[in-house]
């Protein structure tokens, strides 16, 4: 999960030296594998203003249990 600085803050940092992304009003938002993602940005630095996950790791491994549980009648 460190690793996730390493290849998400310098990609942001070359979008505001573009110009493309404004420093002082970034978001963050992630989905599936990218909302446990979000997590783990989130509690390593305060450089997003806002964060959104949906569809997190959870969500995942509920739905592992679900597919494999011996009620399943699928």
């Amino acid at each position: 999960m460190l690793k996730l600085l390493n290849g998400v803050l310098p990609a942001i940092e070359r979008a505001i030296a573009l110009g493309i992304a404004d420093p002082e009003n970034l978001f963050l938002m992630g989905q599936s594998f990218g909302g446990y993602a979000v997590y783990g940005l989130i509690a390593q630095t305060n450089r997003f203003k806002a964060a959104v996950f949906f569809k997190d790791m959870w969500e995942r491994i509920f739905a592992w249990f679900q597919e494999f549980s011996p009620n399943n009648t699928r």
